[in-house]
């Protein structure tokens, strides 16, 4: 999976399970208002959607489009 396709799917999940609209690329999960609940939330659905991200990589990441770079394929 590209990692445009990665932040598609960062992008489309952030908005579902944080009930926002209009997530760009530069917003950072946290500050959209997510909590650690989230947190597991989106990485229990990236993995639904074929992805793998660590949770520190979640927590450490400043934005959504640095977390893409850090996902990969589920093996």
């Amino acid at each position: 999976m590209t990692e445009d396709r990665a932040l598609t799917v960062l992008i489309t999940l952030t908005e579902s399970i944080l009930g926002v609209d209009k997530v760009q690329s530069t917003d950072e999960f946290f500050d959209l208002g997510a909590n650690s609940m989230d947190a597991l939330r989106l990485v229990t659905a990236m993995e639904e959607h074929g992805l793998v991200v660590d949770i520190e990589q979640l927590l450490d990441s400043p934005s959504l489009a640095d977390l893409a770079t850090h996902c990969r394929p589920r093996s």
